[in-house]
């Protein structure tokens, strides 16, 4: 079977696919803990390695597993590296790519399930509900760093707010209560711009000027 390798423009996109799902897998080291229980303990378990850091605290795996994962890590470095020096054919390499994106997807998976937290805190955490009424604009901006948009069939917004808060025993009532969703109806042109009629006034009057 004859193989013919493809030049390093040729092999950009794949470059570009693997270096995507290179940078995903880097990036869920500290995978998410939405769906997981919270769980506060003193050390970490026997038989394990540390996964990644947030917030909360240290998230550990099993040794083999983490020892699986580099693995995987270690091969997609390897075959970007062959990628750059035109060693693999767009055809191999898309299948190569495909193989490690199930493999990933698999281990990823059975991370989820093993993961443990290791905080030295007691993880609180608090629910609230509320609704917004949306200005005659019909319009509304959001500045929240971390939000899930769900469309209904209401006229109004309702939010969720998830609140965590790490606790040494002490209550921590002022600190759910500081946080809090803040909303007004006001213009707001640095968040959104300018208005039409403002934009055509000011262009008007840039187009008059020498």
């Amino acid at each position: 079977m004859n193989q013919t390798t493809t030049p390093l423009g040729g092999g950009t996109t794949v470059l570009r696919m693997l270096t995507l799902m290179c940078c995903l897998l880097l990036t869920s080291g500290t995978l998410s803990a939405e769906d997981e229980k919270d769980k506060g303990v003193a050390k970490a378990p026997a038989g394990t390695d540390v996964l990644g850091s947030s917030f909360e605290g240290t998230w550990f795996v099993d040794s083999k597993l983490k020892k699986r994962y580099d693995g995987l890590l270690a091969q997609v470095r390897t075959l970007e590296h062959r990628i750059l020096k035109g060693d693999v054919s767009t055809a191999e390499a898309r299948d190569l790519i495909a193989d490690l994106r199930k493999s990933l997807a698999e281990v990823r998976a059975e991370i989820d399930k093993q993961k443990t937290l290791v905080s030295p805190f007691e993880i609180v955490t608090q629910k609230t509900e509320g609704t917004i009424e949306l200005g005659k604009e019909r319009l509304l901006v959001v500045t929240a760093d971390r939000i899930k948009v769900v469309g209904w069939n209401q006229p109004h917004v309702k939010y969720v707010l998830m609140k965590k808060v790490l606790s040494t025993g002490k209550p921590v009532d002022d600190h759910f209560a500081g946080i809090k969703i803040v909303h007004e109806h006001k213009v707001a042109p640095e968040l959104v711009g300018k208005t039409d009629a403002e934009m055509k006034a000011w262009r008007d009057e840039f187009l008059k000027a020498p």
